[in-house]
């Protein structure tokens, strides 16, 4: 496979911690593991103005504009020929597009198209079911569901979702396959950050994402908090804060004076700080109402954190990798009870929570190179 072509195109412009998620990993360790030469096309942050990531060439545009999209569908048209391997994320437009323009194109390549299953919903309907979509939907999906050579879906729900939906005939086609995200040690190597044992790790509980959205239900973690008897631990909540949420935080520290010390808001804090404090951290909380993947729970697993979730994404998943709680209700009384628990514990009892092997199932190369359909795709 040495000097074929891998050319991952993205449906918006991306910043450099996208580059540590499926966009950037997965071309980099089928570059790694199969000799691709990979381009990521589309990529912009003025902060990270590098042409490489590891060895992966980036296409930056000088600013990101609308029209970017138009010319990207257009290069993918003009250089269709030279592109052996097409990578592409979601079901979109922008995707139908780039792939109708491929084969329009003259490329007789392999496509791959990594679905990150949001919830594609409309009053309540999945638009994945034939009978859900309106006319133009149908057809859209008719002309897109035959291009890709291989669909993966990143958990056991959205599998199960999808043999269900009007894309089930892919199983039997041998054209859909389970493949999650995976998180990457080299991560660390660059940050230079030596994962700690669970001994030396600290009486923090953490969370990471956009705090005070919808999806996160940053209210229930509040909700938890305040019910608990938090002791000589501390709670870190990392991520950047909306505005309308500032008035509930400050609600929530004026009735819970005592916790002022203990709760600590970060904000938006670098990568090397983030992924210190999953070093650092024994638990890490995520109350989210949905997710499709919820990538913050395979870093933390990875990092050794004891997991507890609400019952989304790959939460339930992770639990054949490393200790945790999943809880189907989105109220504060169980998540409160298996906290306190853990708050509770003796030193001896703590320290054994969480085993101190790193699991390398759950890293990227290992992911890419085990997994049946991207062998498949890419030896037959």
């Amino acid at each position: 496979m040495t000097n074929k072509l891998l050319y991952y195109s993205s449906s918006k412009t991306q910043n450099r911690l996208e580059l540590y998620k499926d966009p950037g990993e997965i071309p980099y360790y089928l570059s790694k593991i199969y000799g691709f030469d990979a381009i990521i096309d589309d990529f912009y942050d003025p902060l990270y103005p590098d042409e490489k990531f590891r060895s992966v060439s980036l296409c930056q545009p000088n600013k990101p504009i609308f029209f970017n999209r138009i010319i990207k569908i257009f290069y993918v048209w003009l250089n269709a020929k030279k592109i052996d391997f097409l990578y592409l994320l979601q079901i979109t437009p922008d995707s139908m597009a780039k792939m109708l323009a491929y084969r329009l194109g003259g490329g007789n390549g392999k496509i791959y198209l990594k679905l990150d299953l949001g919830l594609y919903e409309k009053k309540g309907k999945d638009l994945l079911i034939w009978d859900n979509m309106g006319f133009f939907l149908k057809i859209a999906h008719r002309l897109f569901k035959p291009l890709p050579d291989l669909y993966t879906v990143e958990t056991k729900r959205a599998y199960a979702r999808l043999a269900h939906s009007y894309y089930s005939d892919l199983i039997d086609k041998e054209k859909l396959y389970l493949m999650p995200n995976g998180f990457d040690p080299k991560i660390l190597d660059e940050l230079s950050i030596i994962p700690q044992l669970v001994s030396n790790k600290e009486k923090i509980l953490l969370t990471v994402g956009r705090i005070g959205v919808h999806q996160k239900n940053t209210e229930l973690l509040l909700d938890i908090l305040a019910h608990l008897d938090i002791n000589d631990w501390k709670m870190y909540i990392v991520g950047p804060i909306e505005d309308n949420f500032r008035e509930k935080i400050d609600s929530f520290y004026s009735q819970n004076p005592e916790l002022l010390k203990s709760v600590i808001f970060t904000g938006l804090i670098s990568d090397t700080e983030k992924y210190l404090l999953y070093n650092r951290a024994r638990v890490f909380i995520l109350t989210s109402r949905h997710e499709s993947y919820g990538f913050v729970l395979a870093e933390a697993a990875y990092m050794r954190n004891y997991l507890i979730s609400t019952n989304v994404g790959i939460s339930e998943e992770l639990l054949a990798f490393v200790p945790g709680f999943i809880s189907d209700e989105h109220e504060y009384g169980p998540f409160v009870g298996e906290l306190q628990r853990i708050i509770d514990l003796p030193e001896d009892e703590l320290n054994n929570l969480v085993p101190n092997i790193s699991k390398v199932e759950l890293t990227w190369e290992w992911i890419i190179k085990n997994n049946i359909g991207i062998n498949k795709l890419i030896k037959g």
